[in-house]
């Protein structure tokens, strides 16, 4: 019994270490590869933002960990539904996805590279040069991905 809970102890530790690190921390979830990360591609301090790895797309987002793992499972759930419409997809690399909860984000995120973008008044965009998509967040999940389906 003592094992078990100096286990359970050391489990627990593990967890706390590998999450209160600021940058870069391990976590897997469900198979998928989960980093806490601290700046956006504009290398803008973006607190409490993570790298959501999986098999079709890495997504970067600031939602908290239920909504990353439902937005991450919706998004492969979209990847499936267009091979089933359209077929397979030529290029196997991954997708970028910037997915911000506040929009101040979002347009403090774009305004470097897309200036364009921050007087767009939809819900983000799809750039071909980089092959990276910007959304807003829609305050749901099943919102947030049909709007990304459009």
């Amino acid at each position: 019994m003592a094992r078990r809970i100096t286990a359970g102890v050391a489990i627990f530790a593990l967890f706390v270490f590998l999450t209160a690190v600021e940058s870069f921390a391990i976590v897997l979830h469900a198979g998928v590869e989960t980093k806490s990360i601290s700046k956006d591609e504009s290398d803008n301090a973006w607190p409490n933002a993570f790298s959501v790895v999986s098999a079709h797309y890495i997504l970067l987002t600031d939602l908290c960990e239920e909504d990353r793992t439902k937005m991450s499972d919706g998004l492969e759930e979209l990847y499936r539904e267009h091979i089933r419409l359209y077929g397979e997809i030529k290029k196997k690399e991954r997708l970028t996805v910037y997915l911000f909860q506040r929009e101040e984000d979002y347009k403090k995120s774009v305004a470097r590279d897309h200036p364009e973008a921050v007087k767009n008044p939809g819900f983000g965009f799809y750039s071909a040069k980089d092959r990276i998509a910007h959304f807003k967040y829609r305050g749901a999940i099943r919102e947030t991905l049909e709007a990304a389906r459009a």
